[in-house]
């Protein structure tokens, strides 16, 4: 017989305690979250660097081009120093090779004018022999004819107005004029005639505008360009490569550090660089030369001639040259030298004074007092024949 399986039965308790099921764990999603926000974050810095990145790109290559231009205008701007350097070196070498030519022909002007000074000096010490000679003969004339008449008196201050006007026209020699004015007036009181008062007012009235007369002190000059000349070896030439020594240390101070390993840091330092590397400079006139110490000497001599040639003009009276020397000095001495220091300025006041005086100022005219004196005595002359007539 076959055996029936045999069924088991489970029973279920529900009143039993519940078994408690496993929870989920968080920390995945903690750790998810995590690196969603790494990632973000790395994003950001990346996009950042990358915006800052092109940005300093950008400068780099606007810098590039700057320099490209710097370079190409400091390229030009080189050939053209070159070409002015050029010509003032055979500017130079010119001047260098006039120099012992002009000296030479200043040593003779000096020379021939020394002649014409001892000749004018001759001259004049025989026109003062004349004059005592005939100032004695007059006297002794007089002493012999004893008490003389009008007419002697009259000549004799005539004669001394032709000598006033040919000694102040001629030789502008004020005192002897001046004297020989005083004499003729003295002579004319002698007469004791009130008719000659005009002519005698009209010969204070010269008198007074000789007295006023300022004529230029030529020894006092000549001492004055001596001290200024001696003051040009002390003078300061114009060095460029000094003045851009000295802009360079200026915009070395006024840069302001910045910290270190950044890409803006680098590029600054680049320009910087080329900056120190390349200057422009723009000029409103020729560019001037760098002097060596044998041109800073020559520019001296040069100084030195044009002043030479304002003394020779002083004491032949060449008030044209004399203005135009002292012009040309002071233009030199500006250009070449500095003049902003004490020696500098004193040398620059002494030629504005130089150039202030008038070497021949007007003189005034005494040919009235002649004229005067000469018309009352005609008029003398015919009232006494029309009563010699009469």
């Amino acid at each position: 017989m076959k055996q029936k399986p045999e069924h088991q039965t489970v029973v279920i308790d529900m009143n039993a305690d519940e078994v408690p099921l496993p929870r989920p764990s968080r920390l995945p999603a903690v750790l998810a979250l995590l690196a969603l926000l790494v990632t973000a974050a790395a994003i950001a810095l990346s996009y950042h660097y990358w915006q800052n990145l092109q940005q300093d790109l950008q400068r780099m290559a606007a810098r590039s081009q700057s320099t490209a231009r710097v370079q190409q205008e400091l390229q030009q701007s080189i050939r053209q120093a070159q070409q002015a350097l050029e010509k003032q070196q055979a500017l130079l070498a010119r001047q260098s090779g006039d120099s012992g030519e002009q000296a030479a022909s200043l040593a003779q002007q000096q020379e021939a004018l020394r002649r014409q000074a001892d000749l004018l000096t001759a001259e004049r010490n025989r026109m003062q022999q004349r004059e005592v000679e005939l100032r004695a003969t007059i006297a002794d004339l007089r002493k012999r004819l004893g008490n003389p008449d009008e007419r002697w008196l009259v000549a004799e201050a005539e004669y001394l107005l032709q000598l006033a006007v040919q000694r102040l026209q001629l030789a502008r020699d004020t005192g002897t004029a001046l004297a020989a004015l005083q004499q003729a007036d003295q002579r004319l009181e002698e007469t004791g005639d009130a008719r000659w008062q005009v002519v005698r007012e009209q010969l204070r009235r010269d008198m007074d505008n000789l007295q006023r007369l300022q004529l230029p002190d030529v020894p006092a000059l000549l001492r004055q360009m001596d001290a200024l000349k001696a003051s040009f070896a002390r003078l300061r030439p114009r060095l460029m490569a000094a003045e851009a020594s000295a802009e360079q240390k200026a915009d070395a101070s006024a840069q302001t550090p910045e910290p270190e390993g950044t890409v803006s840091r680098l590029g600054k330092d680049l320009w910087r660089g080329l900056q120190n590397s390349v200057r422009i400079r723009h000029h409103d006139r020729p560019v001037e030369t760098l002097l060596t110490s044998g041109q800073e000497a020559l520019l001296v001599q040069n100084a030195g001639l044009m002043l030479e040639t304002a003394r020779l003009a002083l004491v032949q009276g060449d008030d044209s040259l004399y203005r135009e020397s002292l012009q040309r000095l002071d233009e030199w001495l500006k250009r070449y030298f500095h003049l902003d220091d004490r020696t500098g300025q004193q040398a620059s006041a002494t030629i504005q004074a130089l150039m202030a005086v008038k070497l021949k100022p007007e003189l005034p005219d005494l040919s009235e007092s002649l004229k005067a004196l000469q018309t009352r005595r005609a008029l003398q002359q015919i009232r006494k024949a029309q009563e010699a007539a009469q």
